[in-house]
Order: structure tokens, then sequence, then C-alpha cells
């Protein structure tokens, strides 16, 4: 059985604007967190979710397996269908 690691990255954020596009160290946030999860040899497949095609061809570039595209609005149909509580 394949181990899968999966990575979820928005691309709209509320904080800050475009952050796993931003650079750390001389490289996308999102290319830190693709680049850890193969480096770790813990993952057979590494898959990254994400509404931003730019987002999606950085992980590509950095080794991503399997890329998923999300609809834009998803985020928005979860928190419709999701009850709403004081914590999370």
């Amino acid at each position: 059985m394949a181990r899968i690691c999966t990575i979820c990255a928005r691309g709209g954020s509320k904080g800050v604007k475009n952050k796993n596009l931003k650079e750390l160290l001389g490289l996308p946030l999102i290319a830190h967190s693709v680049l850890q999860a193969k480096q770790s040899n813990l993952f057979d497949i590494v898959a990254v979710s994400s509404d931003s095609s730019e987002i999606l061809d950085i992980s590509k570039k950095y080794g991503a397996d399997i890329l998923v595209v999300r609809p834009l609005n998803s985020l928005q149909i979860l928190h419709q269908n999701c009850p709403q509580s004081g914590t999370v």
C-alpha cells in the first residue's frame, strides 16, 4: 500500500495574500512543503491540491507527483455545509 502525503494549498488567503507563492529563503513557500515531504522518505507519493494553477505549476517543478485542481468555490461549499460551532 502506498503512503501518500497530501498538501492542501489554497490560492487565496485572508491573512497573507498568495502566501504559498511568497519566497522564503529563495524558494516559494509551497516548494518548501513539497521538498520536505519528498526528502523525508516517509511517502511514496506527494500530492498537492490547490485552486491555483500557479501553485500547482510550482509544486510540479519541485517534485509533486500528483496535482489536484480544486474548484475556486470549494471552501465556500464546505463552509456552507459544515455545522457551526464556537471552537474548531
